[in-house]
Parts: C-alpha cells; sequence; structure tokens
C-alpha cells in the first residue's frame, strides 16, 4: 500500500519473478526488506522496496555454497544499521551491516553456528543469540557487543536453552531442558 492508501505493486527484477519470496520485513525508515530465494535455493537477495516512490534495490546477494538456509537473523536497528547471519566461513554467524547492505563487521566466527539471533538490545549494544557452541548435545544463549569482540556466554546450565527476548531485550524467558531435566521456564533480566 502507498502513503494515500491506495494499492502500490512493488515489481521485482526478471531474475527475481522465477524465485521465491522468503521473507519480507518492514524496516524502522519504512521501507520493506525483502528476502528473495533462487528456485535452485543456492541464493539468497535482499533488497529494499521503498513503497512510497515504487524503487527498489539490491542490498546484498548471499551465495554460501550448495544451497540457502534460510533463518529469521535480520533485525533492522535504529541507527538503520541491521544484524543479519550468513554462512560464507562454512559456519552460520552473525554480521553487522550497513543500510545500504555492505558488511561492516562479523560479530561471531569459530567452528560453530550460531543456531538463532535471539534479541537485540540496543541502549547495552548487545545482540544475544544461541548456539552449539560447547558442543551439539548443548544449545546455550550468548552474547556479543555490535562494535564486535569476546562472546560472552550467559546461560550455564546444562542442556538445551530456548529464548524469547522482550521488544527492548531487557528480560527475557528461558525455557532449558536436558535428557535428566524436564523443561523449567524462568523470567531473567539480561546481564
Amino acid at each position: 500500500f502507498s502513503p494515500s492508501g491506495d494499492t502500490l505493486w512493488l515489481r521485482l527484477s526478471p531474475e527475481d519473478e522465477e524465485a521465491y519470496l522468503a521473507r519480507v520485513e518492514w524496516d524502522r525508515d519504512g521501507t520493506l526488506l525483502v528476502q528473495v530465494q533462487s528456485r535452485d535455493q543456492g541464493t539468497l537477495r535482499l533488497l529494499r522496496f521503498n513503497p512510497e516512490a515504487g524503487t527498489s534495490a539490491t542490498l546484498f546477494e548471499d551465495r554460501p555454497g550448495a544451497w540457502i538456509n534460510l533463518h529469521q537473523d535480520l533485525r533492522p536497528l535504529q541507527d538503520g544499521r541491521f544484524l543479519w547471519s550468513g554462512e560464507a566461513s562454512g559456519f552460520r554467524h552473525l554480521e553487522l551491516r550497513a543500510s545500504d547492505g555492505s558488511l561492516i563487521r562479523r560479530l561471531t566466527s569459530g567452528d560453530w553456528p550460531v543456531d538463532r539471533l535471539e534479541g537485540v538490545d540496543e541502549a547495552g549494544r548487545f545482540a544475544y543469540f544461541t548456539a552449539a557452541k560447547d558442543g551439539p548435545l548443548q544449545r546455550q544463549l550468548y552474547r556479543v557487543r555490535l562494535e564486535g569482540g569476546a562472546v560472552e556466554k550467559i546461560t550455564s546450565e546444562v542442556g538445551w536453552h530456548d529464548t524469547t527476548f522482550s521488544g527492548d531485550g531487557r528480560w527475557f524467558v528461558d525455557i532449558q531442558q536436558s535428557a535428566g531435566t524436564p523443561p523449567r521456564a524462568s523470567l531473567r533480566e539480561r546481564s
């Protein structure tokens, strides 16, 4: 839709017309961030659509290898930058990108994949994520500064952690379970 309330069709390029529309999310500036995956699932393009002007621009194209693993790790930030996860190293890791899609820095690295971007504390300048960094039988919650730096482990209980963060990143619900303990939910304040 347009600001006038009229329907506005956002046109895909000819190369994207045969692709899958994988994800769509509003950015904080009122533009749409659109993920388009190729039919062979080997390429993912991130596009920015301006609904007021009816224009689009390709921010970047991701071709990690054999295929793209879709994710929900696109997170627009107040200053126009955004968080993303990519697999350029062979493992999925968090990246900080400029509003034009250019890579500012990789936030995580190593021989382990990020499972999911869980939350962002923009005031404290942290990204929170779950990963099997300590081995495939554990999924713990970690954080890393948006400016980069060491990854810090937040949860310590053995097992699997599923978390849900509040919008401001201040609070999260942690559901922890292991082979020896049933699921246990706790409300925690970020550290």
